[in-house]
């Protein structure tokens, strides 16, 4: 509303009217004002130009109402005001969504208005001097500095603007928003701003923000009434789009909220696909949060050291100390070859903490591999709690574990592998050995020729204490990997390496009397391999060429279901050939995987062999896929009766 009078008005051409406004006083010796969208900008002005257009025209009054006065091309039909070198304002404010404090530009503005019967149309525009310190405001609670403000209107409503600012989130945040074309509702408030495309590396949590948008979306619970979101995406430690080992990580789908105060609100996933990777592994990824920050406390990673082999980084507990580092927690089925989702002791998943600025990957509670396999007559939980370690260089890492089972019938150690793309299972000797040097190859660079301190020390004090429930048995395992260690081999080829030992076979570890192993690989796979040359052991590096697992399995999907597999034995040496050592009591066997029920297995034994029980009364022990008898040699005679009772590879 404004109210002023004219002392005097020139009639032009047709009826037309020209003159000089002069705003009114009210009561308290103000102006009367200029207020538009919804109260939200206000004009104070004293002079202002009045121009009525013709009422007898050549042609439709309505072309003459919609052309400018022809002495002046700003004047418009209407009460117009100009503002520019020439003219002196009073005050110019926008009251930002209802905001107490208005919003003035100090140095003054440009304006071309003019006011009919439907509001306030055309431009305005501030002045904020390049380079200068710009405007300081708040929006929403969030402190930020105007550096340029344009707006055009029609007829009340903001129509296009032209208004860029930087938008200043303090510690833990610690980064500054670019907002470059900040867009106004009906009621001029803030609604959304494109960004100035460049990363924001959060402070405290050292994870990268990309965004390319910025909304400002209605809170629930103010104040304040309205919060910050990013629109874009995010860099999440370990996580890519692409479950492929050796994929670049990549930044994921992510809308970023943040609190005026730069603590974090929360993150919102946008699911443009199904599977991410996780350092190479399947993952149904659900939820991504940063963890809480106060001015008083900080939340702890809460991460169980147990299941991952290298030392937890220290985060720091003050928040205000510039050196504590905050995590990612992430939600949602890692998936692994053959046992599928891992789960947790007392939860379904356990949750992954992970770091910007650290290669650490903690959980919250040691994930654990389930199976159950059908022995003979019996049902036997087949799992591993799981110890996670990275890889040195590449994004991907293994998960390890041991066992020892001692039954009435079946005594025998194993050892689970787990990589991105495969499972091996190992046993016997071959367990334990395999399990250590897969750690080595995934966390040292580059191997020692022999395995002597500082490695050998580190496999003692550090990785036998998280793998074994008994660290003296580990300790045995590492005396036998002592003995077969080079840097050439793979660990997969660990059973060919303690077969070169020849009779020297070490009967030590007590539950290590088999050196072989089970590989279950992900998807279709050849049946044979050949084994790499630097892979293979001293004794067989030159030898003709052989197979790489003793055991293979070849293990595929088909629906969320296992098929049934046949998996068969081959013998290290191609026939006709000599075997250094002791020689394997090969028979064939079936792992079967019944469809119908999910995640259950069943081990059975096959080529007519006799049940296992006790000859001579000596317990049979489970070799590497048969039955046989500690201290019996396997010869000719044996071969011939089949019985099931000839000493297995060790």
């Amino acid at each position: 509303m404004a109210v002023g009078g004219a002392t005097r008005l020139g009639i032009g051409p047709g009826g037309s009217l020209y003159g000089i406004v002069r705003t009114s006083l009210m009561p308290n010796w103000e102006m009367w004002p200029i207020e538009w969208a919804d109260g939200a900008f206000v004009l104070h002005n004293w002079i202002n130009t009045l121009y009525i257009p013709p009422l007898q025209t050549p042609g439709l009054p309505a072309e003459a109402a919609r052309a400018s006065w022809p002495d002046d091309a700003r004047i418009q039909p209407g009460l117009n005001i100009l503002i520019g070198p020439e003219t002196t304002t009073y005050d110019f404010a926008w009251y930002h969504c209802g905001a107490s404090t208005p919003i003035t530009f100090p140095e003054g503005i440009q304006a071309d208005l003019y006011v009919r019967r439907g509001g306030v149309s055309d431009s305005i525009t501030a002045t904020v001097a390049l380079g200068g310190g710009g405007v300081s405001t708040s929006l929403y609670s969030y402190t930020t500095t105007l550096k340029s403000f344009r707006a055009t209107f029609c007829d009340n409503l903001p129509w296009h603007t032209d208004i860029a600012g930087d938008l200043d989130l303090p510690w833990p945040a610690d980064v500054v928003v670019p907002l470059t074309d900040m867009r106004l509702d009906a009621k001029g408030c803030v609604a959304s701003s494109a960004v100035r495309e460049a990363p924001l590396t959060l402070g405290y949590w050292q994870t990268t923000l990309h965004p390319t948008a910025a909304e400002f979306r209605p809170h629930d619970a103010p104040p304040p009434t309205h919060l910050l979101w990013l629109l874009g995406k995010v860099d999440v430690p370990h996580l890519s789009t692409s479950p492929t080992v050796g994929s670049e990580l990549e930044p994921i789908p992510l809308e970023t909220s943040l609190m005026p105060d730069g603590t974090f609100n929360a993150f919102h996933l946008v699911y443009d696909q199904a599977h991410y990777g996780f350092d190479g592994f399947d993952f149904l990824l659900s939820e991504v949060r940063l963890n809480d920050w106060t001015r008083t406390a900080v939340e702890p990673p809460e991460w169980q050291a147990a299941a991952t082999l290298a030392k937890p980084p220290l985060c720091g507990d003050d928040p205000f100390d510039r050196g504590s580092r905050g995590f990612v927690a992430l939600a949602g089925n890692l998936v692994v070859p053959y046992f599928g989702t891992l789960e947790g002791p007392s939860t379904a998943r356990p949750e992954l903490r992970v770091l910007g600025w650290d290669d650490y990957v903690g959980f919250t509670e040691r994930p654990k591999a389930k199976r159950v396999w059908d022995l003979l007559v019996a049902e036997h939980p087949y799992d591993f709690d799981l110890v996670y370690a990275h890889h040195h260089t590449l994004h991907t890492g293994i998960f390890v574990d041991f066992r020892q089972d001692d039954f009435t019938v079946v005594n025998f150690d194993s050892a689970a592998v787990v990589s991105p793309t495969q499972t091996g299972i190992y046993l016997g000797l071959s367990s334990g050995t395999a399990a250590l040097r897969a750690l080595a190859e995934t966390t040292i660079t580059p191997l020692p020729a022999a395995l002597e301190d500082p490695l050998r020390s580190t496999m003692v004090q550090q990785w036998v204490p998280k793998i074994w429930n008994n660290p003296s048995l580990g300790e045995k395992y590492v005396a036998v990997l002592e003995q077969i260690w080079d840097d050439a081999y793979h660990f997969t080829a660990t059973t060919a390496q303690i077969n070169g030992l020849g009779e020297d076979i070490p009967d030590e570890p007590e539950g290590g009397r088999t050196a072989d192993c089970l590989h279950l690989v992900r998807g279709p796979q050849p049946e044979e391999e050949p084994m790499d040359r630097a892979h293979r052991s001293p004794e067989l590096r030159d030898q003709p060429q052989r197979r790489l697992h003793p055991l293979r399995q070849e293990h595929r999907h088909s629906g969320g279901r296992l098929r049934r597999g046949q998996w068969r034995c081959h013998p290290v040496a191609e026939s006709g050939a000599k075997t250094p050592g002791r020689r394997r009591d090969l028979v064939r066997s079936e792992l079967r995987s019944d469809g119908d029920q999910a995640g259950r297995s069943g081990l059975r034994r096959r080529g007519g062999h006799r049940l296992p029980g006790r000859v001579g009364g000596r317990r049979l022990r489970w070799g590497a896929v048969g039955w046989g008898v500690p201290g019996r040699r396997r010869d000719a005679e044996c071969d011939a009766r089949g019985d099931g009772l000839c000493r297995s590879a060790g």
